[in-house]
């Protein structure tokens, strides 16, 4: 005979069981047995290798892919991507990105087609390849909670509600996803810059044989002065401002390149300044010019670049400093030797001359012609005199120099010796030669 119990408990079972069947067959994800639990992309954003964007009433489809790790724009001719923007649009499909899920019964007793979440004829349609895998996500209508959109995977059969920011972050067009970065490389690999605008301001800028220091080596040998590391600020944060033309196709020679750009005064012959970039472990120089105004209220100059043979505009205040000039490039100041490195110094005037050097005591003393004393700071208030002498330009080298002269020479801890040779004339003009400078 059966307790009073046990009714009961069957008649809870019963209840329970009723409970989950309705939420099982109403609310639970059904079907594909590949449906998506919460991202949108059934693999990692990294294993991705192309994405295909169409618009479907537009008529228009732009594809990026992915090469050596970095995104381009395949528009029949690569261009750099905005890896940026692509990061964004893989995070909006990825992770929990998923609000809510209507599955296909629901729908179904709904009577719902996909047409009334705008998931038939679709705004836009995303295809993720990963190798010969690919993924088909549309975008539908507005969903009725605030800024959230109705989308469809193709490896699923439901519906989701998924936050709008995904309709945002869609470039509608191929320059609203192309790299804007003027120079997409590390100003720290740069080790040769040449400017060519004209005889005034060319000029060549070369790192020293440890790598570090900057110097110009033409149109004069010289240091380099703090200008050309401002020159590489801009370079490396400029950014372009509207596209105008990138080619398409098969125009990639460089004949028919010139053609193209020709109109914008980038022809070679024509370009208002020319910047060559060579970088450590590339034989050849990348090469931005710079033609003509876009107009004269824009503030704005065309410009092209072989990084990827494209046209486009840059502000004016961008270009500025390639159009600054050798002698601001280089650095005035005569005396190249830091103070504390400096172990002897030679002075001549005509046929008398004294060699002034550190004693084993680290003090300074006259060596030569006699060992004598000297008063304390009066070589470092000398060389600071030195160091607050600047030149003011170049001269010919074949000018006729005075015969009338005072050499310096110093040398360094590490045998390095920086000559300064001083002509002076009758009409108190000063010229110098030094080893610093040619």
């Amino acid at each position: 005979m059966l307790s009073w119990r046990t009714p009961f408990w069957l008649f809870i079972f019963c209840i329970c069981a009723a409970v989950m069947t309705f939420f099982t067959v109403n609310y639970f994800p059904q079907g594909d047995v590949r449906s998506v639990r919460s991202s949108l992309l059934p693999y990692s954003k990294s294993d991705a290798s192309e994405i295909v964007i169409r618009y479907p009433g537009d008529n228009k489809e732009m594809k990026c892919i992915k090469k050596n790790g970095i995104w381009y724009v395949d528009d029949g001719f690569l261009v750099r991507a905005n890896s940026d923007r692509i990061s964004l649009l893989f995070n909006a499909l990825v992770g929990d990105s998923i609000r809510e899920r209507i599955t296909k019964r629901q729908r179904d007793k709904r009577e719902l087609t996909l047409k009334d979440f705008g998931l038939e004829d679709y705004k836009t349609e995303l295809i993720i390849k990963r190798g010969r895998e690919n993924v088909s996500i549309t975008i539908g209508n507005n969903a009725p909670y605030e800024n959230t959109v109705f989308v469809k995977s193709s490896n699923s059969s439901e519906v989701y509600i998924v936050d709008g920011v995904i309709s945002d972050i869609i470039p509608s067009n191929i320059d609203d996803i192309r790299d804007r970065t003027l120079f997409p490389y590390p100003i720290s690999l740069i080790k040769k810059l040449e400017v060519v605008s004209g005889s005034e301001n060319s000029f060549v800028m070369e790192k020293d044989h440890t790598g570090t220091m900057w110097e110009m080596t033409s149109p004069v040998r010289a240091p380099a002065s703090t200008a050309v590391d401002s020159l590489l600020q801009s370079l490396g944060f400029a950014s372009i401002s509207t596209f105008v033309w990138h080619p398409v196709g098969t125009i990639v020679s460089k004949k028919t390149i010139s053609e193209y750009i020709s109109p914008y005064g980038l022809d070679e012959r024509e370009a208002k300044a020319t910047i060559r970039i060579w970088i450590d472990g590339v034989a050849e120089p990348k090469e931005i010019r710079i033609g003509r105004s876009y107009s004269e209220e824009s503030g704005l100059v065309y410009a092209f670049s072989t990084i990827d043979n494209s046209v486009f505009t840059l502000d004016q205040v961008t270009v500025a400093p390639f159009f600054m000039g050798f002698e601001t490039m280089r650095r005035h100041s005569i005396f190249a030797i830091p103070y504390h490195n400096i172990s002897s110094v030679l002075y001549k005037n005509g046929t008398e001359f004294c060699l002034l050097a550190l004693n084993d005591k680290g003090d300074w003393e006259i060596s030569i012609p006699s060992k004598q004393p000297i008063l304390d700071g009066s070589v470092e208030n000398f060389v600071s005199m030195l160091t607050q002498i600047s030149d003011y330009g170049i001269v010919d080298e074949n000018i006729q120099l005075p015969t009338t002269f005072v050499e310096l020479q110093f040398v360094d801890n590490f045998e390095n010796v920086n000559q300064l040779v001083f002509y002076y004339d009758n009409a108190s003009n000063v010229y110098l030669k030094t080893t610093a400078s040619s």
